[in-house]
């Protein structure tokens, strides 16, 4: 019984949905038979269209400034990076000279040792 029911409930959509308003019905048949649009479906169409291209300009715009602050954001962070990179440079160059020098210092002081060993062993070896 349900069955019957839905399919019968089917059917009166289908048919109501066949049935469309006489006046969609007219303007739709003029607009076919006599190819043009009425005048108010044409302005609003026009309006919608400016909506949208206002809004794309509008988008567009926003696109541009987000983009050249993107710009400015990454040439200044590589301005950053070249002046953070020539500092460790400096850093690295001033470390190794450090390093040379202390190194020297090491091998000045290693031979002032070995050189008071060898005066201390020949003092023991004379008493």
């Amino acid at each position: 019984a349900l069955t019957v029911l839905g399919a019968g409930l089917a059917t009166q959509t289908e048919v109501k949905a066949e049935n469309e308003h006489p006046r969609y019905t007219a303007a739709r048949n003029e607009v076919l038979e006599y190819n043009y649009v009425p005048a108010q479906l044409w302005d609003q169409q026009n309006k919608k269209i400016k909506e949208l291209e206002e809004a794309y300009k509008a988008q567009e715009e926003a696109y541009k400034a987000q983009e050249e602050t993107l710009l400015r954001v990454l040439r200044e962070n590589s301005d950053l990076f070249k002046k953070k990179q020539k500092e460790l440079n400096e850093l690295k160059e001033a470390y190794k000279a450090q390093e040379e020098t202390l190194q020297g210092v090491l091998r000045d002081r290693s031979k002032l040792f070995e050189e008071k060993q060898r005066e201390l062993t020949d003092l023991r070896r004379s008493d």
